[in-house]
């Protein structure tokens, strides 16, 4: 679990938990439905291809950020941050399944 520096989940997450959660039950009690929340902890800025944390905005041709685009100066490739974080959130998922919940050292916080 996640949240502020208080410990309190941000609302966005825990309504979206608490329907999921709301619609496992409902849909088959016969099969064990599991709610994992995997913190999004620099699940953008890592390169899912390298697992470097060297990515930086693109810029256009006028010199201007980019926001959406990443660019990995290890491996030059170039990722929308969402897509990005959505392969590492699965990664950081599966990795935490096999591992005991441990998170993988690039995603932990320090």
């Amino acid at each position: 679990m996640f949240g502020n520096l208080k410990g309190n989940v941000p609302a966005p997450t825990k309504v979206v938990k608490d329907s999921l959660i709301k619609f496992a039950r409902e849909r088959n009690r016969k099969v064990p439905t599991y709610v994992v929340m995997v913190d999004e902890y620099l699940t953008s800025q890592i390169c899912p291809r390298c697992q470097t944390r060297t990515t930086s905005n693109e810029k256009n041709s006028s010199g201007l950020k980019i926001h959406p685009v990443l660019k990995c100066s290890t491996c030059d490739t170039r990722w929308n941050r969402d897509h990005t974080a959505s392969i590492n959130i699965r990664s950081v998922f599966l990795y935490m399944a096999q591992n005991n919940s441990n998170r993988p050292e690039a995603f932990r916080r320090t």
